[in-house]
């Protein structure tokens, strides 16, 4: 099967991150042939393609990529530098050059997450002094700077006040309180995006904020995909993707992560193990090979790790009964999740989606059934009105050499879900892919207007 065409912008990169690790690095590297059969099915097609995410912010998130898939950022950075063809030795162990051993340069990927997550913003004692450093969302007041004169580029105040009320109804349960408002925090300030509890989280015992060994992570909203009603394709990757790992490499997914972190994953009854739990354990013993060969200090070691483990979604991987051989036991299930993340910077992140399906933020405010079918992606152009990539009129776009087409009907390209439409205004009515009532062109005007300021 052919893989599906990513065009500018994305990449699946899960899949090929596993064709590298699970294909690629298992093929004889004087033969370049498999040492057993079984291993040609570890290759799959790049079927579910995902947007190059914003990455300001990103440190402090609990849970980072699209589905909440990765808990610590080491594994995270490492796992993405195996999938680039960082040398690694899957095949056979030799004098000086053990399983495992790679050419990840792990201090400097160490130290890159360290810039780019900046100082603890609880280390402040003033609350309402609490920001992001390191790297940082950019303002659309600085783009507004290179366009004076053009009016499609200046703020309307008066409906930013509107749009900030219309956020606190309609985007506030996923997307938390704004990351740099004061007007909002004054207006709500049990709301807060800086508060440790907002009032809704507290009751279901799920703070905003969480402190894991002295460092404070922010708790993204995490929604399934059944309800959230968005493309599944990329939930598919790590709930339905398995791999055949060698005995040569004496990996046992499940058992290693639970010994190394206290996982609590359960036995699970495939006969190959999930591709993501494989993942993360070669990445582990990847890991733990290079503080071997380095001769790392367990400071050094405890710094570059940080205080998180290496462990799966548990909302994700998750326990259900069932009767087996007329017993009654719990077996793994698997709920796939998508995080939801702050919308800062959100006016500089189109297309929208996951997997960038959605043109613009006007476009997101639109009945699922109205987006654009079809429209160009690799145009530096920038609509500053609905915000995000210049589109037509036309139902199907031609578009001009060196840009791709982006056709919301092919796998892994759906535009449905997180949908205002109807007039259901109790959320816990409205139906799977549906967020909220159908907004007024004047409310998704003022909406708009308030997204830029974020």
């Amino acid at each position: 099967m052919a893989d599906l065409d990513e065009g500018f912008g994305r990449l699946d990169a899960l899949n090929r991150i596993g064709n590298q690790v699970f294909y690629s690095n298992l093929l004889d590297p004087l033969t370049g042939e498999l040492s057993e059969p079984l291993l040609k099915g570890n290759f799959a097609r790049h079927d579910a393609p995902v947007s190059f995410p914003p990455i300001w912010d990103t440190p402090y998130f609990l849970w980072a990529q699209y589905d909440a898939s990765v808990l610590n950022e080491l594994v995270r950075n490492a796992g993405e530098a195996l999938g680039v063809s960082a040398k690694i030795n899957m095949t056979a162990a030799a004098p000086g050059r053990p399983l495992f051993a790679s050419s990840i340069r792990l201090s400097d990927i160490a130290r890159f997450e360290e810039l780019l997550r900046g100082t603890d913003p609880f280390s402040s004692e003033d609350a309402g002094g609490r920001k992001f450093t390191g790297l940082v969302a950019p303002r659309w007041k600085d783009a507004q700077e290179k366009f004076r004169g053009d009016p499609a580029w200046a703020i309307d105040e008066k409906l930013v006040e509107q749009g900030r009320d219309l956020y606190r109804a309609h985007c506030f349960e996923c997307h938390r309180g704004p990351v740099n408002d004061a007007a909002f925090d004054k207006k709500w300030p049990e709301d807060s995006f800086w508060r440790a509890e907002n009032p809704d989280r507290s009751a279901k015992s799920e703070k905003n904020w969480v402190e894991v060994g002295g460092r404070h992570y922010f708790n993204v909203v995490q929604m399934p995909v059944s309800a959230i009603g968005t493309d599944r394709q990329q939930s598919n990757v790590l709930t339905t993707r398995r791999v055949h790992l060698p005995e040569s490499l004496g990996l046992n997914p499940e058992d290693d992560l639970n010994k190394a972190g206290g996982c609590g994953l359960l036995a699970d009854k495939g006969v190959d193990p999930l591709f993501v739990l494989a993942l993360m354990d070669v990445v582990g013993k990847t890991i733990d090979q290079w503080v071997i060969a380095n001769g790392t200090s367990e400071e050094t070691k405890r710094q570059m790790w940080g205080p998180r483990k290496n462990c799966q979604n548990q909302r994700v991987y998750v326990g259900a009964r069932a009767s087996h051989n007329g017993k009654d036991e719990t077996v793994l299930a698997l709920e796939p999740q998508y995080r939801a993340r702050p919308l800062d910077g959100v006016w500089a992140t189109a297309p929208y989606l996951h997997n960038g399906s959605v043109p613009t933020l006007r476009d997101m405010l639109v009945p699922q059934a109205e987006r654009p079918r079809s429209f160009c992606v690799g145009s530096r152009a920038f609509d500053p009105v609905k915000v995000g990539l210049v589109t037509k009129a036309k139902a199907v776009e031609s578009c001009a050499a060196g840009l791709t087409n982006f056709d919301v009907s092919l796998l892994g390209n759906s535009n449905r879900g997180h949908s205002f439409e109807g007039k259901e205004t109790d959320l816990t009515k409205l139906p799977p892919g549906v967020i909220g009532p159908e907004l007024t062109e004047a409310e998704r005007r003022a909406l708009v207007e308030y997204l830029k300021t974020l």
